[in-house]
């Protein structure tokens, strides 16, 4: 009986732990020179995310910052689209711009090619630090030049 009680209590500690709004991940940590993610997303069979909210809705950059600076405006004209086929699409006005997005192991990674602004959203690490059903932030270290960037993208 006493373990019937100690499961049932189990249970409802995980459904109110799972019920949680948002969900923030942990800066990734150095661990004898190789990068660890503290908390990984659960994937499903056929290699997408349970629960992935961003290929549901527009988005649209509400903060970028670049090695401590705001760099806001070069993205307010932008509305992105994630399809489930990985494919990004950036919107601005009537030009469509095309790229590629993957997530796995709490890691964002974007491409979008060699225009501006677009690039620099290209990264191989943009690590999730908050998500919720409408919002994500992400933290990345620029490849040319190691500078530190946040993304903040909201649903529209």
């Amino acid at each position: 009986m006493k373990d019937k009680i100690k499961i049932l209590g189990l249970a409802f500690m995980l459904i109110i732990g799972l019920g949680a709004c948002e969900k923030a991940y942990l800066e990734p940590e150095k661990i004898d020179n190789k990068t660890a993610v503290v908390e990984e997303p659960k994937e499903m069979d056929r290699g997408g995310f349970e629960g992935d909210r961003i290929t549901n809705g527009v988005w649209r950059i509400t903060s970028f910052q670049w090695h401590l600076r705001d760099n806001n405006l070069r993205f307010k004209e932008y509305t992105f689209y994630f399809l489930p086929n990985r494919m990004v699409v950036a919107v601005h006005g009537n030009i469509k711009e095309y790229g590629r997005w993957e997530r796995s192991n709490g890691i964002m990674r974007l491409s979008f090619g060699s225009l501006f602004p677009l690039r620099q959203l290209n990264n191989n690490k943009w690590y999730f630090i908050r998500e919720s059903k409408d919002k994500f932030v992400l933290k990345g270290l620029n490849p040319i030049d190691s500078k530190s960037a946040v993304v903040e993208f909201e649903r529209l």
